[in-house]
């Protein structure tokens, strides 16, 4: 992760790096099970963009569990890709 990371959370909070880490770091958020359902990349000269679609369990704050959309951007940093930002979402599946 790049030290500039900007990421928002499924609940459109805004974090930084420290942010993100710290969550984790506390146990405030903590995952339990992932499963990648899918996934697409598209290369753009130095910049890569994922998503990824997964099944994931865990604790935030509460127990969850239930499928997400990450977006991530990628870019190329004097030979290492860092993801200088993110998006996730949950899916909801229509009736």
């Amino acid at each position: 992760m790049a030290d500039d990371l900007i990421f928002v959370n499924h609940l459109g909070q805004v974090l930084s790096k420290e942010m993100d880490i710290e969550a984790h770091r506390s146990g405030n958020l903590k995952m339990t099970g992932i499963n990648i359902l899918e996934q697409r990349i598209r290369l753009l000269d130095r910049v890569a963009v994922t998503i990824t679609r997964v099944n994931l369990s865990g604790i935030f704050g509460t127990p969850f569990e239930g499928e997400f959309w990450y977006t991530r951007v990628w870019q190329n940093r004097i030979g290492t890709w860092q993801i200088v930002s993110g998006h996730c979402c949950s899916v909801t599946h229509g009736t």
